[in-house]
């Protein structure tokens, strides 16, 4: 009898019984083990010096499992742990002996995270994973190692991959590594750790949804992704307006910096107008510098836009001219405002009722915030019923749109 049929035709309380006599801290851990699924979670709330004795042994009993419960039809893999777990001598070896055993059993989903501390652990390099030639999606949060191209990544086979999510320091290796995804459709990048002003280049021709966070990165982006439907981008002080012409085709776009380092937010190659034909859903969370570059010099027009969503933080410092239209938003039909740690001030309100009468036909208008110190007190500039009135009369006199007010802005 085949090793699959002889546990799992058990019930399901003998095999808990079984797992329920191995020597760690299961109330910490999520195990779920079936024909096609082999999954251990550990929970985020877990007490380190619940489980450092344990330690040692615990890639011991992983091992176990696995090789126990594992089956020739497994589908999906999943492993989430501390980050002090990745760090025990016997981790990356358990690792790469299971994916040459996952690799013969066709899996379709592979994933390793890590959550708590040691942010970057040492890079490493597993050449197993990346020839999982069945692979569909993968994950994994974990810095690789400098390697031999020719050596290496010569042997690497994804050629189904259709979904990537990579944690990486390695641009060089990243590159490459994509190149050899011919079906990637989704690509997720955390990027960090690099030389200032390097350029990373993704060229993939059916890639649909692409999602890039810089964080303190001040990287170069160079996309190549000709059917791209989806972008989203969040970066510490980088703009390229020639990263934006590249992507002109998008149905959805998310553009989000962040002055992390106090520096200002730096647009590379000349502002100019961008079209941008098929976009719909527009989310921008800037500066309020930028939204004054955007907004003075229309910088981006979106012929089609139907949902338009601004993230605002902070005093709201912008000049408006109330005699100027607002192009971005003229197509739209729902807008939301979500402001955090910002007075609702003369300013806000200027820009409110500036996008409502540029909005000409807006049906929802969605105004939301959320304050970071308990101790903030909101609409200390102004009354809320001198806020709801100038809103409710300008909606009434131009889009006749609904509004919906949510936390602190919530109606009493």
């Amino acid at each position: 009898m085949e090793e699959h049929q002889r546990w799992s035709s058990l019930p399901d309380d003998i095999v808990f019984k079984i797992i329920s006599h191995l020597n760690f801290p299961k109330d910490q851990f999520v195990i779920t083990i079936s024909t096609t699924i082999f999954s251990i979670k550990q929970l985020y709330g877990s007490d380190r010096n619940a489980y450092n004795v344990y330690e040692p042994c615990c890639w011991t009993i992983f091992d176990n499992l696995f090789n126990l419960f594992t089956s020739p039809v497994i589908a999906t893999f999943y492993l989430s742990l501390h980050a002090s777990f990745y760090k025990q001598p016997l981790c990356w070896p358990i690792i790469d002996t299971w994916a040459k055993r996952l690799r013969a059993r066709n899996i379709r989903h592979f994933t390793i995270k890590k959550f708590g501390g040691y942010r970057f652990l040492k890079p490493v390099w597993l050449p197993s994973i990346f020839r999982m030639h069945s692979l569909l999606s993968l994950t994994l949060y974990f810095h690789f190692k400098e390697i031999s191209w020719t050596d290496q990544l010569s042997m690497v086979l994804l050629p189904n991959l259709k979904k990537l999510h990579l944690v990486s320091s390695n641009y060089g290796l990243l590159e490459e590594l994509i190149s050899r995804c011919p079906s990637l459709e989704d690509l997720f990048l955390t990027l960090s750790h690099d030389p200032p002003n390097i350029l990373i280049s993704i060229t993939s021709k059916k890639l649909k949804r692409l999602y890039i966070n810089l964080e303190l990165v001040s990287s170069f982006i160079l996309l190549d992704a000709p059917i791209l439907e989806h972008f989203r981008y969040v970066a510490g002080s980088v703009l390229s307006m020639q990263m934006l012409d590249s992507i002109l085709n998008v149905k959805s776009l998310a553009l989000r910096a962040e002055d992390y380092q106090r520096q200002p937010l730096k647009f590379y190659n000349s502002p100019k107008k961008t079209v941008f034909p098929n976009l719909s859903h527009l989310t921008l969370s800037l500066p309020f510098g930028v939204y004054q570059k955007i907004f003075d010099e229309q910088l981006l027009c979106c012929p089609n836009l139907k949902v338009l969503k601004l993230h605002l933080s902070g005093p709201t410092n912008m000049i408006l001219n109330d005699d100027v239209k607002f192009e971005l938003v003229e197509q739209v039909k729902r807008l939301e405002v979500y402001m955090t740690d910002g007075e609702f001030s003369n300013q806000l309100l200027n820009l409110l009722t500036w996008l409502i009468k540029s909005a000409k036909v807006l049906e929802k208008l969605l105004l939301s915030s959320h304050h970071l110190r308990p101790d903030y007190k909101e609409f200390k500039n102004l009354a809320k019923s001198q806020v709801y009135e100038t809103l409710f009369e300008c909606v009434e006199s131009t889009s006749h749109c609904q509004i919906e007010f949510l936390g602190d802005y919530k109606l009493d």
